[in-house]
């Protein structure tokens, strides 16, 4: 079902403004590039299309069934056309979201349920998977992988494509940090292990320091170009910090497993 909650009464007060619910578990949100859009995947695979008013409610305007299995993780391209999604049925799927259905899908992309995809540009897609396996895609004239790495031991959790520094970071489950050279398709540089599972990424401080979630519910500080080892590290959630989102070069937005979203 679709459905939205609002109070009057709380208006000016801090907190949610609007409420999206969808018939099963959602696992990714994505924002439209250029429309008042936003995208969700959920647990059945299917991907729900609303928009999105000035006073924050919203409508819905379709779903599209993308995968025959739960749907991870979504990314449009640059101009919002097309909406990519990636699964555990292995497939990436390339969405219509004006027509509202799939037009191409690359099926078993990967040996092991994707996890993560993301837009590096406009003709190159990354995704990752259960077990630790990065591929980069040309998209022009269909699916076509460019290069394949398995530098991980245990899934991948997140992907931050810095197209201006012509790399991709990437951490894991077994508590590294990884950074990828996209015009060698290889592994350039790999963290140390940590203790816990590093969850998601941000940067900031004019892209030079490199923000880490952790399963524990740190913030991991890497240096950028000397990621061996943390800097520095922030501690304060008391469960795992599974989204980062940048508010501005100084300021990101956290979202904890215990269900609060914090600003830091």
């Amino acid at each position: 079902f679709f459905d939205i909650l609002m109070d009057e009464k709380t208006d000016d007060l801090p907190g949610p403004k609007g409420r999206l619910a969808v018939g099963s578990t959602a696992f990714h949100v994505e924002v439209h590039p250029t429309k008042e859009m936003l995208v969700v995947a959920d647990i059945e695979g299917t991907v729900t299309v609303t928009g999105i008013s000035e006073e924050l409610r919203f409508h819905k305007e379709g779903e599209i069934k993308a995968h025959s299995a739960s749907c991870r993780s979504l990314c449009f391209d640059l101009e919002g056309k097309h909406l990519y999604s990636c699964g555990t049925d292995r497939a990436i799927t390339v969405s219509d979201v004006q027509g509202m259905r799939p037009i191409g899908a690359k099926k078993g992309a990967h040996s092991h349920p994707i996890n993560v995809v993301k837009l590096y540009d406009n003709n190159t897609l990354l995704t990752g998977d259960d077990e630790g396996y990065v591929r980069a895609w040309d998209v022009r004239g269909g699916m076509k992988e460019v290069w394949g790495q398995a530098e991980h031991g245990d899934f991948v959790s997140d992907i931050m494509c810095v197209e201006e520094k012509k790399i991709a970071l990437v951490t894991s489950g077994d508590g590294t940090l990884s950074s990828y050279d996209m015009r060698k398709g290889n592994c350039a540089y790999i963290s140390d292990s940590l203790q816990e599972e590093l969850l998601c990424i941000a940067m900031v401080k004019k892209m030079q320091k490199i923000i880490c979630g952790s399963s524990g519910g740190s913030l991991e500080m890497f240096e950028f170009g000397m990621i061996g080892k943390p800097e520095d590290r922030f501690i304060g959630h008391p469960d795992s910090i599974d989204s980062l989102c940048n508010i501005d070069d100084e300021t990101l937005c956290t979202g904890s497993s215990d269900g609060h979203i914090r600003i830091v």
